[in-house]
């Protein structure tokens, strides 16, 4: 008997998960359907629907955990969005929000002149992830610090002039794009406390430099700065142990400090359009797949110890000055994708017949009068245009 009511008990719950699991899953893209059914709502897809406001009655979906608001005409919040008490995840992105906070009268429309105050959003703490992306926001409240459960953040495409300091208290932040805020330059200070930190992204911010407490992020995997006008690096990057992509593309740098040796975990590098005339790849960089030179002022590079290279896939060296190649090429054991087009190259080094695992080859737009050396290597993509071979 016991036995049989054991099998019953796990037989219904098993039922309610897979009933809890179906009605999570579910994703309704009507409110007045999910009003309807409120108790079962727990994803409410309201995208693109035009909305330039959003009804009171919001909150009573008690069960809500996602909220998609995308692609609206929103320029205000009302107060009882802050009544989600389960939601995990807002999206607000593409928007007409000047400032979600709230005045005298539960709700704040002027895109200029951003006020102290609590807002509907930094009330809901149990958010996880909060995506307020392409609107008009030109400030944060200090309230947002309320959001401790906060992982993902997306701010990017605003008019921020500042980052809150208080923003350095959400120790649970994992994933923070502050990229496209246009008017700031401001200090990236208050970021750099946020231990947690795994991606960061800051591109299109006319940032020159990158603090030297950039290097206290230790967690940071992802580092992207790209279009920038960053022309230094800070010896502090070289702290960044667990790095392992790092797009500086777009920005004005011509060396990079003797401590970027340091970050043996990197995978992919990501320096096109800069102002590189030579370029070394080193052993220490051994988990290298991707390397990304594309339209710099490279003459020259070289591959110290290559053989230990063993990961590298991808190398990009288009678009730049080189006519001549180091033999080092030639010795990359992994290499399947490179790119060689738009350069000076007269030539051809005789080690690139050991390229055994090369798919993919673009020399054209190059001034060679033979390609030899490769001439015995099985390349299915070959684009030799545009040299004077005979």
């Amino acid at each position: 008997m016991n036995n049989l009511i054991r099998t019953v008990l796990i037989l219904l719950c098993t039922f309610f998960l897979v009933n809890l699991s179906d009605a999570q899953t579910k994703v309704f893209k009507s409110l007045e359907k999910a009003l309807a059914n409120k108790e079962e709502v727990y994803h409410l897809d309201l995208s693109q629907q035009g909305l330039e406001t959003l009804p009171a009655s919001i909150g009573n979906l008690k069960m809500l955990m996602r909220l998609n608001l995308s692609g609206n005409e929103l320029e205000f919040l009302p107060k009882e969005l802050s009544e989600l008490e389960n939601l995990k995840e807002l999206n607000l992105s593409n928007n007409d929000l000047g400032s979600i906070q709230l005045n005298n009268n539960n709700i704040w429309r002027n895109r200029l002149n951003p006020v102290n105050g609590i807002s509907p959003v930094a009330r809901i703490v149990s958010l996880e992830k909060l995506n307020i992306s392409d609107n008009y926001l030109v400030a944060l409240p200090d309230s947002i610090t309320l959001l401790t459960n906060l992982v993902s953040l997306d701010i990017s495409n605003n008019r921020l002039d500042s980052i809150p300091k208080s923003i350095k208290y959400l120790q649970n932040l994992k994933e923070l794009n502050l990229g496209g805020r246009y008017e700031s330059r401001s200090k990236l200070g208050p970021i750099t406390h946020l231990k947690n930190l795994q991606k960061l992204d800051l591109n299109r911010n006319e940032l020159s430099v990158l603090p030297d407490s950039i290097g206290n992020l230790a967690n940071l995997v992802i580092l992207d700065a790209n279009s920038n006008y960053i022309y230094k690096l800070p010896v502090s990057l070289g702290r960044l142990k667990k790095l392992k992509i790092l797009a500086l593309h777009f920005n004005r740098l011509n060396n990079l400090p003797e401590s970027f040796l340091k970050l043996t975990e990197l995978k992919q590098l990501y320096l096109t359009y800069n102002q590189f005339y030579a370029f070394s790849v080193s052993k220490e960089l051994e988990k290298l797949e991707v390397i990304n030179l594309r339209g710099n002022e490279l003459v020259h590079i070289h591959f110290h110890e290559p053989g230990k290279l063993m990961r590298l896939k991808k190398l990009y060296l288009d678009a730049n000055k080189i006519e001549e190649l180091h033999e080092s090429i030639g010795e990359l054991p992994a290499l399947q994708h490179l790119e060689l087009d738009r350069n000076l190259l007269r030539k051809l080094p005789q080690s690139m017949n050991n390229l055994s695992t090369l798919t993919f080859l673009d020399l054209s737009e190059n001034r060679l009068r033979n390609i030899d050396p490769i001439a015995n290597l099985r390349i299915e993509k070959l684009n030799i245009e545009w040299n004077p071979i005979r």
